[in-house]
């Protein structure tokens, strides 16, 4: 994508999820379908078998054509088939949004699908993983901690969201509010707190050059004089050596990726605040 704009949530509220005639429709009738579709008796066994292409590409034109509540409905009948929520995460929502920014660079679909496709992914994903509270700094002093935000001017936290999930799972210690609403709140962060790693996001090549200038500002702030910087998005998808051009350490091509890269690094355990 060359262009963003804001999340947009649909209107569904998260308790019509509940309803009888939804979970019936995903127990009785979309469950068996999917089970039988994959030549299985119950839906039990390895979770990644479950997701097919076809599955994402379902997932992507929902996103679009229908709403939130909808795709949530798949993403439960695919978590009560035997898949978890990573995987759902990784394997459905994460490559749907891709699909939706490769459609849009194609002239396949316009700025405003992908908009409203992108919000809704992130609305279903909030009703899969409710936010869990923000961990207490009392008894976590050895966590590693990281704080993740959108980059400058960015607006679409999906792919953020995905990472803090993965790295919570992954022992880490995740701060930020997802949507960075001024350039300054990580750099307040790190000044104020140590912070082992900051995961930035970017989906526009037009954000890199404000994103470079942000990374200075957080080296110079931080508490941490070996504060490590992440960056993802598409446009180091295309061109990975973009990371070392704006100043970060490292980048990856996904959230699966990118944990393996944060707990390879050399980092010491957070300092009290």
């Amino acid at each position: 994508m060359t262009d963003c704009g804001g999340d947009v949530i649909g209107g569904s509220s998260r308790r019509a999820v509940q309803s009888p005639s939804v979970q019936g429709m995903v127990e009785w009738e979309v469950v068996p379908r999917l089970a039988a579709a994959r030549g299985v008796r119950s839906p039990t066994g390895n979770a990644s078998s479950w997701i097919r292409r076809e599955d994402v590409e379902y997932f992507t034109r929902c996103s679009v054509e229908r709403d939130a509540l909808a795709l949530h409905g798949f993403l439960e009948s695919l978590r009560q088939a035997g898949a978890s929520h990573e995987t759902l995460l990784l394997e459905v929502i994460a490559p749907a949004a891709r699909a939706l920014g490769v459609q849009w660079e194609q002239d396949s679909c316009d700025f405003a699908a992908v908009t409203v496709g992108v919000g809704r992914m992130q609305q279903a994903m909030r009703m899969l993983t409710p936010d869990s509270p923000v961990p207490s700094l009392e008894g976590a002093v050895a966590a590693r901690r990281a704080w993740l935000s959108v980059g400058p001017g960015e607006q679409h936290t999906l792919a953020v969201g995905i990472l803090g999930h993965c790295l919570r799972g992954a022992g880490w210690q995740v701060d930020g509010p997802g949507a960075a609403d001024t350039a300054n709140q990580p750099v307040r962060a790190v000044s104020e707190h140590w912070y082992d790693l900051v995961g930035l996001s970017v989906q526009c090549h037009r954000f890199l050059e404000d994103l470079s200038r942000q990374i200075e500002r957080l080296r110079s702030c931080s508490c941490n004089e070996n504060l490590r910087i992440m960056v993802g998005g598409m446009p180091f998808l295309s061109d990975p050596g973009l990371a070392t051009e704006v100043g970060a350490d490292l980048t990856a091509i996904d959230a699966r990726e990118a944990v393996r890269a944060a707990d390879a690094l050399d980092v010491g355990c957070a300092k009290q605040d």
